[in-house]
């Protein structure tokens, strides 16, 4: 008999602990809808600045900008230099 009244003991333990684990059974209060995530509001894009530079033409055979100065250009071409070293490749 105390064999079955400790197996009864421990069923009415574990099933108090499941059932307090599980939230007790019905829950009668009432249930508030989410509330949805307020939606950012874009901000419109700066204007952009000004960086000092304007769009060049020529005037006759000189580079000049927006305030009619003569412009310099300056740099190095490295235009094909590609093709010289597989003429090469291909003459070997």
């Amino acid at each position: 008999m105390k064999k079955t009244s400790l197996s009864n003991i421990l069923r009415l333990i574990l099933m108090t602990l499941f059932l307090s684990a599980c939230g007790g059974g019905e829950n009668n209060s009432p249930t508030t809808p989410p509330i949805p995530a307020p939606t950012p509001t874009p901000t419109p894009s700066p204007e952009p600045q000004p960086t000092g530079l304007s769009l060049l033409h020529t005037d006759g055979v000189k580079w000049v900008n927006a305030a009619d100065e003569t412009v310099i250009l300056k740099g190095t071409n490295l235009g094909n230099w590609l093709l010289q070293s597989v003429i090469k490749i291909m003459a070997q």
